[in-house]
């Protein structure tokens, strides 16, 4: 219970952030910087994460379907980094 406490209120967080990346306000920066620590997102260097979003608002997403869709590939991310920091300790 801990634990789904903790994800609740990240998600609380990073909801507001991820709606101003995404329509510009806020701070402006590029909705790739959101991305900037997991690297495992892309499968070549420079890859343009923003082609992620582009691609969910040509296939029609709302907004709300966009950042439900971001905050699941940030807890996939966090697992697959997690998975690998394991295994390298064994």
């Amino acid at each position: 219970m801990v634990l789904q406490q903790r994800v609740n209120d990240h998600v609380q967080q990073l909801t507001p952030l991820i709606k101003s990346a995404l329509d510009g306000s806020g701070s402006g920066m590029p909705f790739a910087k959101l991305f900037a620590t997991s690297s495992s997102l892309s499968t070549s260097e420079g890859k343009n994460h923003n082609e992620i979003v582009k691609r969910l608002f040509e296939f029609g997403c709302s907004t709300e379907h966009v950042v439900n869709s971001i905050l699941a590939l940030m807890v996939g991310a966090t697992v697959d980094m997690s998975l690998g920091m394991f295994i390298s300790f064994l």
